[in-house]
C-alpha cells in the first residue's frame, strides 16, 4: 500500500483535510458572522400569545411580534410574561432569546 492509497483509503486523512479546509474558509471570512458585530444587548419582558411544542409566539413592549425558541414551552401558558435576551447586530437582524435571569 503506498502513500497515495494510504491518504485516499485513510479516515483521519480525510478528516485532517476536512479540518484545512474548514479552516481556510473560517480564515477567510466563509464562515464568519454575515450579520457582522453586536450592536446593542438587552433585556426585555414580553408576553405569550401562542405556545408550540418549542417555541412561543411573544409580544413584545415595543409592539412587535417575535418567534422564540424555548426547549421547555409547555411550561407556560398564554397571557404569561417572560424575559427575553435581544441582541441587534449591524445588519440590523435581531436574536431573541429566553433570558436566565
Amino acid at each position: 500500500m503506498g502513500l497515495q492509497d494510504w491518504i485516499r483509503n485513510s479516515y483521519f486523512a480525510r478528516a485532517a483535510a476536512l479540518a484545512a479546509a474548514l479552516l481556510v474558509m473560517w480564515w477567510g471570512g466563509l464562515l464568519s458572522p454575515a450579520d457582522g458585530k453586536i450592536e446593542k444587548s438587552y433585556v426585555t419582558e414580553a408576553r405569550i400569545l401562542e405556545v408550540h411544542e418549542q417555541a412561543w409566539l411573544v409580544h413584545l413592549a415595543d409592539g412587535r411580534q417575535a418567534r422564540v425558541y424555548a426547549p421547555r414551552a409547555r411550561d407556560h401558558h398564554v397571557g404569561d410574561t417572560v424575559r427575553l435576551q435581544i441582541v441587534r447586530y449591524q445588519s440590523g437582524r435581531e436574536d431573541a432569546m429566553v433570558s436566565g435571569r
